[in-house]
């Protein structure tokens, strides 16, 4: 004996076939760039060779993040970033560059340039994002996280507060603008802006190999 489903049972089973495949390309298809962010100058014009950097220092593909420590979307990206950087680390060259968007920062990025000085800018960065609070990371606490990557707690703190490396910071903000960075994360592959809803592990493994495709 054979059964049939009743046609509104079939067009529910049909319908539902079709939004699953619709999702599925969908879901194919989001992983992208975003045009309407599109870079101001090349990417490699706000790149320092003073600036830390992970990875092959003779990759030609790069990415790089602008962000602020006090972002909260730029904590909620960072272990997808992480992740990542750690296992393309070898053929791509990934950059952190602080863009402060509040005062309240400048402190802060100081302490990763401070910490910079021994090799320990990403360690900093870490720590920080680790470790956030509102309204900022007072200068005592990061003067105990310079202490855990080795330095005095007193002379870290003494150089924060004299704030001589203020200058860079702003020089830091400028080549943000200068790029047309505007907020915080704005992730860049070469010389594009991930999109924000492809800034997932996923996505960035599928950016990052289209990008070492097309340089091969």
């Amino acid at each position: 004996m054979h059964y049939r489903l009743p046609f509104s049972w079939m067009s529910s089973l049909l319908a539902a076939v079709v939004l699953l495949v619709g999702t599925t390309v969908a879901t194919a298809q989001e992983c992208g760039f975003d045009d309407s962010r599109a870079l101001d100058v090349p990417i490699e014009e706000v790149l320092d060779e003073n600036d830390p950097m992970i990875g092959n220092a003779d990759a030609s593909v790069v990415m790089v993040e602008f962000f602020d420590p006090n972002c909260p979307h730029c904590r909620t990206l960072h272990p997808i970033v992480k992740e990542v950087v750690a296992e393309y680390e070898d053929r791509i060259r990934y950059y952190a560059k602080p863009f402060p968007l509040w005062d309240f920062s400048f402190p802060q990025i100081e302490a990763m340039l401070v910490a910079d000085r021994i090799g320990k800018f990403y360690e900093m960065v870490e720590l920080q994002m680790e470790n956030p609070q509102d309204g900022g990371i007072p200068i005592e606490d990061l003067a105990e996280m310079g202490a855990e990557l080795g330095f005095s707690a007193d002379r870290f703190a003494s150089v924060l507060e004299a704030g001589p490396l203020q200058t860079r910071v702003r020089n830091l903000q400028q080549q943000g603008r200068q790029a047309g960075v505007r907020s915080t994360p704005t992730l860049t592959i070469n010389n594009q802006v991930v999109s924000g809803s492809s800034r997932s592990v996923e996505c960035l493994r599928q950016l990052l190999d289209e990008a070492l495709e097309g340089d091969s």
